[in-house]
C-alpha cells in the first residue's frame, strides 16, 4: 500500500489536483557539456573494459585522438557534390525522377496529413501504445542540404519541419502485466513539436534504391509541450501507476524511441508528395 500511495503522490505532482485535460512542459534535463573530468560511466553487471587502452575520463579520450583520426570522419566529404541548391525543388524532382524509379510530383503534402493507425513499443516500461485517426499538420518543410556522395554512393536529403502538431484522435496505452492480461487505456494526444530535422540517406546513386533508405530524427525540443487527459492513469493497479509515472517522466526518451519508426513516415510522405512518386503505399 505504502508503494502505491508513493506512485499515486508522484502521479498528483505530475498531473495536478484536477481531472480535466491538462497541458503538460515538462524541463528539460541540463546535459554535461564540457566537463573535462567526466569520468567512465560504471559498466553493468558482467560488462568489463580494458581500460588500459581507455585514458582516465571521456575529455582526455578525445583530446587524445591523432590528427589521422581527426580525419577519418572528413574522409565522408571527399565524394561530396551538390547537383542542385536546396531551394530548387524542380532540379532535386529532376535528379529523383532521373536516377530513381520515381514520377515528379509537386506537392502540396495535404494538411492535415491523415494516417489511420500506428504503433510504438516501449519495451523498458512493459507498454504499448496505438494511436488511431492521426492527423499531422506542418509536413510542408524546407530542404536544409541536398547532396550525392560518390565515394559513399548515397544521396543524402535533410527536411526541416517547424510547428509539426501531431494529434492521435485516439490513442491506447497497453500496459503489460507478468502473468497476467495487459491493462489497456484510451485518451487523445496532442503534441507540437518546435522544429524537426529529418535525414533521408538513399544508397546506389545510379538507380537509388529507396526501400533501402536510412533515416533519423533530430528535435530541438526534446520535451515538447502536450495535452492529455489525466484520467488515463485513475486506477490503483501498481503496474499502470508505476508505468503512467515513467511515461510522464521519460518524455525525451519516449519521443526518441518513437522517431526511430515514424520519422521514416514523415520524411517518405514529403518525398512521396513533393519531390518524386516512387509508388510505395505508407501506412
Amino acid at each position: 500500500m505504502k508503494r502505491l500511495l508513493c506512485l499515486w503522490l508522484t502521479l498528483e505532482c505530475i498531473l495536478g489536483q484536477g481531472l480535466g485535460p491538462i497541458q503538460l512542459n515538462l524541463p528539460t534535463s541540463p546535459g554535461i557539456v564540457n566537463n573535462p573530468s567526466l569520468p567512465l560511466p560504471d559498466l553493468p553487471s558482467g560488462v568489463t573494459l580494458d581500460r588500459s587502452i581507455v585514458p582516465g575520463n571521456l575529455a582526455d579520450l578525445v583530446r587524445g585522438l591523432t590528427s589521422s583520426e581527426d580525419g577519418a570522419a572528413n574522409e565522408y566529404e571527399e565524394g561530396i557534390e551538390r547537383p542542385c541548391r536546396v531551394f530548387d525543388l524542380n532540379c532535386i524532382r529532376r535528379y529523383f525522377s532521373t536516377h530513381g524509379k520515381c514520377k515528379e510530383v509537386y506537392g502540396p503534402v495535404p494538411d492535415p496529413l491523415y494516417r489511420a493507425q500506428s504503433t510504438e513499443h516501449l519495451p523498458r516500461l512493459n507498454l504499448t501504445y496505438t494511436g488511431y485517426d492521426i492527423t499531422y499538420r506542418g509536413e510542408n518543410g524546407k530542404i536544409e542540404e541536398f547532396y550525392i556522395n560518390r565515394k559513399t554512393n548515397r544521396l543524402l536529403l535533410a527536411l526541416q519541419l517547424r510547428n509539426f502538431n501531431v494529434l492521435l484522435d485516439k490513442f491506447y496505452l497497453r500496459f503489460q502485466r507478468r502473468g497476467r492480461e495487459p491493462v489497456v487505456r484510451s485518451t487523445t494526444l496532442n503534441v507540437t513539436y518546435a522544429a524537426l530535422t529529418l535525414t533521408i540517406i538513399i544508397p546506389n546513386l545510379k538507380d537509388l534504391q529507396f526501400d533501402k533508405s536510412e533515416v533519423f530524427t533530430f528535435a530541438e525540443d526534446a520535451n515538447p509541450p502536450f495535452s492529455i487527459d489525466p484520467n488515463l492513469f485513475l486506477t490503483a493497479d501498481p503496474t499502470v501507476l508505476q508505468g503512467g509515472t515513467e511515461f510522464l517522466l521519460g518524455v525525451p526518451i519516449n519521443e526518441q524511441e518513437g522517431f526511430f519508426k515514424d520519422s521514416i513516415y514523415y520524411i517518405t510522405s514529403y518525398i512521396q508528395y513533393a519531390i518524386c512518386d516512387f509508388g510505395y503505399k505508407l501506412f
